[in-house]
């Protein structure tokens, strides 16, 4: 045998396991190896031979890969599950090409880190695996494997100098020859790719060449000293001083400067606010930062310049005279202008290019001829830019290839383009403007937001793929969309045409017709939950008006969404579409009124939006010019909803040191800073007053209020009055089969005011609905805020708080869920209603139980949020009620009732002494009570301290207190027995001692842990509590109210 016989199996370990060529002495030394071993000189018998165990020394060489440095590079030695997926995930793509199924992922995974199988020994597995399947897929496989092996052979062969050879070393090289084959597939053709290999072996070569850097100065920059190498060398152009201490650009007119051979760079900083025209040759890369404005470069006097970027700018830029050069921008909050351009088709890149609060840049490319390029090929990564094509409006096609987050503009070629591609992984929001003359849009992977509506192309088509898009397009002119993968979204402004056909593919996707469609429109949902929306009317024309073949053509729809508000008396079946069970009133019900759903199937899901968000009151306040001159005693004052604030004049001398004072004085107030907040505009000398609840403004004031020296009045004005949150008409719910059973999933999500400020305000509304024969309703608390929460520092976000008016004698069980507040209080007829459970809502519940009929109905077992404050109050029966980890208020009510506060300071409410007695006595098993009192210094003394933030625990809170007991407040006594606990009781109501005689008297049983309890001072308990676990207390763990 000859070590030449096992190339084909060396190479092979080496692109399987690190997803590269061997190197051309790696190679050499392996294949030695391997034949010195008289090893097999295939895989397929190799691995058999390894997975034997029976040949150490062959063994211990295959496993010389997993612990070689560059295995550890790229690898690491994470032997975790977690490490272990991400080294087979990369065996995947090494060997195929592609992602690992979960399922032989896992297998390999588990193998692994059992340690049955090395690393090394994975790799020979899984690919001589590929052919021992004889599936469709497994043949893909073998033929990327046999692909991939061939273009590494290739590759070394072609090492065939020593300058290549010693070219092919270190970790860059390694990661361009990991590229190349990473582009090659099941299909391709070795010999056709053979032009990429040599492409890769001469990039490698040029890198390995050691690169000159070059300092400009202030003198002229010329000759040898200024002539690059062979390799790729940078030229650094920034600001220096001269003699005199000035600022002075190094990159000048009289510069001359060769790059040579390889890729090099020219970077330069433009301080000096004029245009710089240097000579230039063999320089591919211009960076430019500019940083004073009317700083620009001209290029008029260069060649060779490939590539144009204006990188990290102070002040928008100008590069002149850029020719055929790709330009882009780089870390650019600032506009970007290139002129001169001579290319047919241009190429821009944009990486984190955006301004500081996210918008759009403007990237300007102004060709030298007017129709230069027709095509533009964008790059975009993490960048937000609008793409002004100046003088040249004759982008027909447009490429963007994506990667992050971005918003790009097109702005002046919206109306010309017919042709946008997106390529990538990244999103892409195109919606700035209206794409009205596209004739193709598609997309890759990542998530696209297009504008299409006004659209004047007689045939438009939409193609998407797996990213969450969001498409709006004419329908009059629609061919054909198709969303692929992802939760889409598409809107079809105007009717579409009976040929125009809309796939939405898998995903929870969503179109909506502002129009409704014309009959023969093919509409189809694909999998996932998805939705059709229309407004009222045109559902009643599609339902209505279509021919039962026609309506078949519309398919794969679960849920109904009618996109206009209900009107009164209305009635929604939504079962006229096939399939569809579930139901959205997306604007709610018409105000005032009352609609109705019918036909929803088991289980179904139905959401309630609309309503009316409040409206905060707005008024400005002009001030009128000061007369006299201002005194340190002169006092000026306004007043707003019957509370007055004044400021005193000091040394203010004009209306914007009145004005400027004036604000300060009514953001600091109390009453009037929890009422609005001013501002005040030096511009036009106004103070504006924005409400923070919903209510008009009545504004007063005057100025100098004294009546000496300066003065000055305010003409205050209410410019909008505010309105409280309000939500829609009343929803009545019906499934189309009623069982014992039913269950359905509300939403409710109301909109409610964001205001961005600083300052969370909470909306109120009240949502009916009529959910008659439904046992258990699973409840969503959501809304639908105005505006969108922006998150700046300093803001909070608003909140809602939605009360359910529900009707429904048939619930069993309520379970509430989502991030806003819901208030629900039972009703009479809700006999058979067990179980509340809002422990998954994380905005906090108001649960009223004392409606509950005690006759007829059933005892509840309420369970309040599990992370937000709750009030939660229970009916007249034995009740179980659980608290969550904050600050709940709980209210047993009548009944011996099970009690628990959860974490947090709890306030447990009695309102009657006989809701806890000792024949139905109450039980809160978690009891912790509260130290921090009203005596000095937070003493226990007669009762809890006031300052609830203060508290250190529980308190038991009783209302209804006659006012001299009040006044004595509460005295306590810690018993050993039940004896010795009621005696304390009848020795307190006797005592003479006046700041004793109506006190309100508690004493604990510490044996048993029953709190006895003389509510009106007579010295008979009237309450008694168990509180489990409980061995001392102390008066701070009362409050008495009247």
């Amino acid at each position: 045998m000859a070590a030449a016989d096992y190339i084909d199996v060396a190479q092979q370990l080496y692109v399987s396991y690190f997803g590269r060529p061997a190197d051309p002495y790696g190679l050499d030394s392996y294949t030695k190896q391997l034949d010195a071993l008289g090893a097999p000189k295939t895989i397929a018998e190799l691995e058999t031979l390894v997975a034997s165990k029976t040949k150490p020394a062959l063994n211990a060489l295959v496993n010389s890969f997993n612990n070689s440095d560059e295995s550890i590079k790229l690898y690491g030695n994470d032997n975790t599950q977690l490490g272990v997926s991400k080294f087979v995930a990369a065996l995947y793509q090494n060997i195929f090409g592609r992602e690992a199924d979960v399922g032989g992922a896992k297998w390999w995974i588990d193998e692994i880190v059992s340690g049955r199988v090395t690393r090394a020994n994975a790799a020979l597995s899984i690919t001589q695996g590929a052919f021992a399947n004889t599936s469709d897929e497994a043949k893909k496989d073998q033929a990327a494997v046999l692909a991939k092996l061939g273009v590494a052979k290739d590759f070394t062969t072609n090492l065939d100098t020593i300058g290549e050879i010693n070219a092919f070393s270190g970790e860059a090289a390694a990661a361009a020859a990991r590229g190349l084959l990473t582009g090659v597939t099941s299909t391709t053709v070795v010999a056709d790719y053979h032009a990429t290999v040599l492409s890769t072996i001469d990039t490698i070569v040029t890198g390995s060449i050691p690169a000159t850097n070059v300092a400009l100065t202030l003198s002229q920059d010329s000759g040898a000293a200024f002539a690059g190498t062979a390799g790729n060398d940078v030229f650094t152009a920034g600001v220096a001083l001269d003699g005199q201490g000035n600022a002075k650009d190094t990159l000048q007119n009289f510069d001359s400067l060769n790059g040579g051979a390889g890729n090099d760079t020219l970077n330069a900083t433009l301080n000096g606010g004029t245009d710089v025209v240097p000579t230039l040759a063999g320089i591919e890369n211009v960076n430019v930062r500019v940083t004073a404005a009317g700083s620009n470069l001209d290029l008029a006097a260069a060649t060779g310049v490939t590539n144009v970027t204006l990188n990290n700018g102070v002040v928008a830029g100008t590069v002149k005279n850029v020719g055929a050069a790709a330009v882009g921008v780089k870390d650019q909050a600032v506009n970007a202008t290139f002129t001169g351009s001579t290319a047919t088709t241009l190429s821009i890149s944009a990486k984190n290019a955006a301004k500081a609060d996210g918008s759009e840049i403007t990237v300007a490319v102004e060709s030298a001829t007017a129709d230069a390029a027709t095509t533009v090929n964008l790059a975009v990564d993490n960048s937000a830019v609008k793409l002004d094509s100046l003088n040249n409006d004759a982008y027909k096609t447009v490429n963007i290839a994506a990667t992050g987050s971005n918003i790009v503009t097109l702005t002046d070629v919206a109306a010309v383009a017919t042709t946008v591609a997106v390529t990538g992984a990244g999103s892409v929001d195109l919606s700035g403007v209206a794409l009205t003359a596209v004739t193709s849009l598609t997309a890759a992977t990542g998530a696209l937001t297009a504008d299409l509506t006004g659209n004047t192309a007689t045939a438009v088509t939409v193609t998407t793929g797996a990213g969450a898009d969001s498409i709006k397009v004419t329908g009059a002119n629609l061919t054909s969309i198709n969303t692929g993968a992802g939760n889409d979204s598409v809107t079809i402004t105007s009717a579409a045409a009976a040929t125009s056909t809309i796939t939405l593919g898998d995903g929870d996707d969503s179109v909506t017709f502002t129009a409704a469609p014309s009959a023969g429109v093919t509409v189809s949902g694909g999998a996932g939950n998805d939705t059709i929306g229309f407004t009222s009317a045109d559902y009643t024309t599609v339902t209505g008006g279509f021919t039962a073949p026609q309506l078949a053509l519309i398919t794969g729809f679960e849920t109904l969404k009618i996109t206009n508000a209900l009107v009164n008396g209305s009635t929604t079946d939504v079962s006229k579409i096939a399939g569809v069970t579930n139901f959205v009133a997306d604007a709610g019900v018409a105000a005032g009124g009352a609609a109705s759903v019918t036909n929803l199937g088991a289980n179904s899901n139905v959401t309630v939006k609309g309503g009316t968000a409040a409206s905060f009151g707005v008024s400005t306040v002009a001030i009128a010019a000061l007369t006299g001159t201002a005194a340190a005693t002169d006092t000026y004052s306004i007043t707003i909803n019957g509370t007055t604030v004044t400021t005193v004049a000091a040394a203010l001398a004009d209306n914007d040191a009145v004005g400027a004072a004036l604000v300060a004085a009514i953001n600091a107030n109390v009453t009037t800073g929890a009422l609005v907040t001013a501002a005040y505009d030096t511009a036009t000398d106004k103070i504006t007053l924005t409400g923070k609840t919903a209510v008009a403004l009545v504004v007063a004031g005057n100025g100098n209020v004294d009546g000496a020296d300066a003065s000055t009045t305010f003409t205050p004005a209410v410019v909008t009055a505010g309105t409280a949150a309000a939500a829609g008409g009343d929803l009545a719910v019906s499934l189309k089969t009623d069982t014992a059973a039913d269950v359905l999933n509300l939403t409710l999500a109301v909109k409610y005011l964001e205001n961005n400020d600083a300052t969370s305000s909470t909306s109120a509304v009240t949502q009916k609905v009529d959910a008659s024969l439904i046992e258990t309703l699973n409840v969503v608390a959501s809304g639908t805020a105005s505006a969108k929460f922006a998150g700046a520092a300093g803001t909070s976000a608003d909140k809602v708080n939605t009360t359910l008016d529900l009707t429904d004698n048939a619930l069993v069980t309520l379970n509430v869920s989502g991030a806003q507040k819901l208030s629900f209080a039972t009703k009479a007829g809700m006999t058979k209603l067990a179980t509340i459970d809002a422990s998954t809502n994380t905005g906090g519940v108001v649960i009223d139980g004392t409606n509950t009929d005690v006759a007829t109905g059933t005892a509840l077992t309420i369970k309040g949020s599990a992370t937000a404050a709750n009030t939660l109050t229970g009916s007249g029966l034995a009740d179980t009620i659980i608290g969550g980890s904050k600050a709940d208020t709980i209210t047993g009510g009548l009944g011996a009732d099970k009690l628990t506060g959860g974490a947090g300071n709890d306030t447990f409410v009695y309102t009657a002494a006989a809701q806890s007695t000792l024949s139905s006595m109450d039980i809160i098993s978690d009891f912790s009570a509260n130290t921090f009192g009203n005596g000095a210094s937070g003493a226990a003394g007669t009762g809890a301290g006031t300052d609830a933030t203060k508290w250190t625990g529980d308190v038991l809170k009783f209302t209804g207190i006659g006012a001299a007991v009040l006044a004595d407040g509460v005295f306590t006594f810690v018993a050993s027995n039940a004896s010795d606990a009621t005696t304390f009781l009848a020795n307190l109501a006797a005592e003479t001692d006046p700041a004793k005689d109506n006190a309100f008297g508690a004493a604990l049983d510490s044996s048993s842990g029953k709190l006895y309890i003389d509510l009106d001072g007579n010295g008979v308990a009237d309450t008694v509590i168990q509180l489990t676990g409980v061995t001392t207390i102390t008066s701070a763990a009362f409050v008495l109210t009247a």
